[in-house]
């Protein structure tokens, strides 16, 4: 590492943290053998490649984004080290004319053998981490990475897919923020092409992906589930992610506090909100309930927006100890509480869309501000402060602010008044 970057690691998480990771990072040598393998045997295309590449046929649309995102004041250094100016690459959509998946992430693999990056969420950690979990899929890589993309007697054989395994690799928010806004490239090319293409998911996915994939118009007769069998696709439709990418690897990525790539595109979010829109005022009684006649949701005066407090009670952290201490205040500001694990996801991307306030401990369901329009966000950490919605947040122009509580194991206890007062400031 040069003397620059460590000066700054020093500074940024201080000497003793460094050595420390310094001492891990020695102790895990499957992550320097995976950034070997990257480096030197296995070849992968980097998103510019894949859109240039002569074997596709790419669709281009929309246009390339610059966000600029100014850290909160006295902001603890987990945002105020992400603050900064970044951009997100023109989306596209591509055809593959021939690849084949292999393994339990569903790995792309074209005739060459190269993997497109864009097939593990544009992250070539992710890609390495895929390859570690499957060793027997990592060896044969790295004995002769060609053969991965050679179709055999035994394989599968599908026309025409769309791969959304490596979405559900990280829980409901990767899914919603990663996996979701590529249905806008897939829909772009089916309406470009007048064909239509099989969305994979995992045999093992929630419920929560069919669930969100049917409110989208993709219902069972459009999806299938992978179970890591080889399989041999005649076109794989391959949409842009829609963050950054991340060209470092996981053993590179321990040394860098460079999370750009949880940043999603708001022209990405507004196609979702649409899209969502759309869904919820089309009156189609599906089995997602997209229909507003089988919301669970109290329906809201005109001209008036929901104030949420999002609930983890049903969780086994970052819950709030003094929770009734806190609702008990909220009530006043006419907050009603909401545990989201028991709402429909046509029901969770209604309570966002109608959203003027959102209050709640860290946590996946703040992804659903994907689909909130004009909404203020309170934020409350424990012990571990994290970026991730404070950049979506940003990245969407809502009004932020954050909290950090008294840690209390995993959970957290709130200074009720200092959060009422931040809530007041927004109504």
């Amino acid at each position: 590492m040069p003397l620059r970057r460590v000066r700054q690691k020093v500074r940024d998480v201080g000497v003793l943290e460094l050595l420390k990771r310094g001492i891990e990072t020695g102790a895990a040598p499957r992550l320097f053998a995976a950034k070997l393998a990257l480096d030197t045997r296995i070849s992968y295309l980097e998103r510019d490649d894949l859109a240039r590449t002569s074997a596709a046929e790419v669709f281009a649309f929309g246009s390339k984004e610059s966000i600029t995102l100014d850290a909160p004041p006295n902001a603890p250094s987990e945002l105020s080290r992400m603050a900064g100016s970044f951009s997100v690459d023109r989306p596209f959509v591509c055809r593959l004319p021939r690849a084949r998946l292999v393994g339990r992430d569903a790995l792309s693999v074209r005739p060459d053998g190269t993997v497109p990056l864009e097939t593990s969420l544009g992250r070539r950690d992710r890609l390495e981490r895929s390859l570690l979990a499957e060793p027997s899929l990592l060896g044969r890589a790295l004995w002769n990475q060609s053969a991965l993309g050679t179709p055999t007697a035994d394989d599968r054989y599908r026309e025409t897919v769309c791969s959304l395994v490596d979405g559900c690799l990280g829980g409901y928010s990767h899914w919603v923020l990663t996996a979701l806004p590529r249905l806008e490239g897939l829909r772009r090319w089916e309406e470009r092409t007048g064909e239509q293409a099989t969305v994979l998911v995992p045999a093992e996915a929630p419920g929560w992906v069919r669930e969100s994939l049917d409110f989208f118009g993709y219902g069972p007769d459009r999806v299938a589930a992978w179970d890591g069998e080889p399989t041999t696709v005649e076109g794989l439709i391959v949409p842009s992610v829609r963050s950054p990418e991340q060209p470092r690897s996981a053993y590179a990525h321990r040394f860098t506090y460079d999370l750009s790539y949880k940043l999603t595109s708001p022209a990405a979010c507004r196609w979702l909100r649409s899209a969502a829109r759309e869904a919820l005022s089309s009156g189609e009684a599906t089995s997602s309930g997209r229909s507003e006649s089988s919301s669970e949701l109290e329906p809201l005066p005109a001209g008036r927006g929901r104030h949420v407090y999002i609930s983890r009670a049903d969780a086994d952290r970052r819950r709030v100890r003094n929770r009734d201490e806190l609702l008990e205040s909220l009530a006043g500001n006419g907050f009603e509480q909401y545990t989201l694990s028991s709402l429909s996801f046509p029901d969770q991307v209604r309570l966002f869309l109608e959203a003027d306030v959102v209050v709640a401990p860290h946590g996946a369901g703040f992804a659903n501000l994907a689909f909130a329009s004009d909404c203020a966000v309170v934020e409350l950490f424990g012990a571990k402060v994290k970026p991730t919605y404070w950049l979506l947040a940003g990245a969407l122009g809502l009004e932020y602010e954050y909290h950090v509580c008294e840690a209390v194991g995993d959970d957290l206890r709130v200074d009720v008044e200092t959060v009422i007062d931040s809530i007041e400031a927004f109504l």
